[in-house]
């Protein structure tokens, strides 16, 4: 049974933030490698390099601070598994925000919301869309598929990053250093080379 888009967000929300910046940083690591190496790779290989980051991050940001989150490996492909509710993929998206696969069973059987046996949890995919340059995503999602569409679909959003508080300026100035002038007595202002008029 796939979870309603009301009930997935309260679960998924919180996450949001680290799953975008698991998405974005696999991307840019990507173009962190030498261009001669780049260029030798097929849209394939760049698509797989990029999630295997991706799914690197994950393990990175969730795997120790979320005991209800894990990471199992199920016929060489690497889930996340958000308690008993949620097995993510991590993927590329197209315009519809649908994922390309080679055809095997358990794509299929991702898809089209095949239960494994012993568990009953939604699929859904952490994926992003390319720019028009191909250099960054242009947006990343959640979508839930159901065979050929999505039953529903998030847009993550950058992270907002708070402003860090100012400190007012009567806090920041110090105190005025006070600079206290000893009264010259009668014949030291000559002495130290001060004139006086009087």
């Amino acid at each position: 049974m796939v979870v309603r888009l009301d009930d997935a967000k309260p679960v998924l929300s919180p996450l949001f933030d680290q799953l975008w910046d698991c998405v974005t940083s696999a991307i840019a690591d990507y173009h962190k490698l030498p261009a001669d190496e780049r260029l030798r790779h097929t849209r394939r290989t760049r698509s797989s390099l990029i999630n295997d980051y991706m799914v690197d991050n994950a393990k990175k940001a969730f795997a120790s601070r979320h005991p209800a989150i894990t990471f199992p490996t199920i016929r060489g492909r690497t889930f996340m598994m958000i308690g008993n509710e949620f097995r993510v993929a991590f993927k590329k998206l197209d315009s519809r925000k649908c994922t390309r696969n080679i055809p095997t069973q358990q794509a299929l059987a991702f898809v089209n919301q095949l239960q494994v046996p012993g568990l009953s949890m939604t699929n859904v995919v952490v994926g992003y869309q390319w720019n028009l340059l191909q250099t960054a995503a242009k947006g990343v999602f959640i979508a839930c598929p159901v065979g050929q569409r999505n039953e529903w679909d998030i847009e993550i959003k950058a992270p907002i990053v708070k402003p860090v508080a100012r400190i007012p300026d009567y806090l920041e100035r110090s105190e005025p250093e006070v600079k206290v002038k000893p009264k010259l007595g009668a014949g030291e202002g000559i002495a130290q080379g001060v004139q006086n008029d009087e």
